[in-house]
């Protein structure tokens, strides 16, 4: 298993915990932002050099439910299509030259091969000939997941669910959503999508940058510091349960 989210959290506050000052109110919402946003930073970079994916940055969204859109099918660009679509929308990915990473759309079968991922400007030229008439094409517009097909295709009337993979910008987004067992997709104990390499420079980009603000030369001779970590742990926790 990976590095967890909270463990990040936890090694940052514990590299500056002796000299922070008591009066210095750090929230752990604010520790999550400056991670998913150097996170981003350097997978962006990385990703646009022509790099291949790693798995271990890749989330997985479980059981994604669909419902028929008719709003997108009465355009008379693919108004001969039939169309289902994600009932949410589903988190920001990374861009990677302008383009979503999506990793994989398909079915819940993971054995089975993914559906092609298409330009919504394409779709009224797709699924015309002899031998793709019935397959099955995804693409992302607005936010949402749409599939498309012929309407003889004989998955096509029992398709309540699809699976979808991502390289996600805020990580901790995956937590709305649910295996097909409803078991939530993440949490901030589950491995945090990062490759193991890149901590370090993400933890030092985080201390020279959002808490050089906050780091003062003082002596923490009752280790106040220690109980403030915990607060804001606490607080968070207390936070997610009023949310609920």
């Amino acid at each position: 298993m990976g590095t967890s989210l909270k463990s990040i959290i936890y090694d940052l506050w514990e590299s500056i915990r002796a000299n922070i000052s008591d009066d210095d109110v750090l929230d752990y919402r604010n520790f999550v932002y400056w991670i998913n946003n150097q996170r981003a930073l350097w997978l962006r970079n990385e990703l646009n050099k022509g790099h291949s994916i790693d798995p271990n940055i890749i989330q997985d969204l479980g059981a994604v439910p669909l419902e028929i859109d008719d709003s997108i099918a009465s355009n008379e660009f693919i108004q001969d299509k039939k169309i289902l679509r994600t009932v949410n929308k589903i988190p920001v990915t990374i861009e990677r030259h302008d383009k979503p990473t999506i990793t994989r759309i398909g079915s819940l079968n993971y054995r089975e091969r993914g559906y092609s991922i298409v330009d919504y400007f394409t779709v009224p030229y797709i699924g015309s000939g002899k031998f793709n008439k019935n397959q099955i094409y995804a693409f992302l517009r607005d936010g949402y997941v749409y599939l498309v097909s012929d309407c003889n295709n004989p998955k096509w009337k029992t398709m309540k669910y699809i699976n979808i993979q991502g390289v996600f910008e805020d990580p901790t987004e995956v937590a709305a959503f649910n295996t097909s067992d409803g078991i939530a997709c993440y949490d901030d104990d589950s491995a945090y999508p990062i490759n193991k390499w890149m901590i370090p420079y993400l933890k030092d980009a985080i201390l020279k940058a959002d808490l050089r603000q906050f780091i003062r030369p003082i002596d923490d001779e009752k280790n106040d510091a220690n109980s403030n970590l915990t607060q804001f742990v606490t607080n968070k926790d207390n936070n997610d349960k009023r949310e609920e």
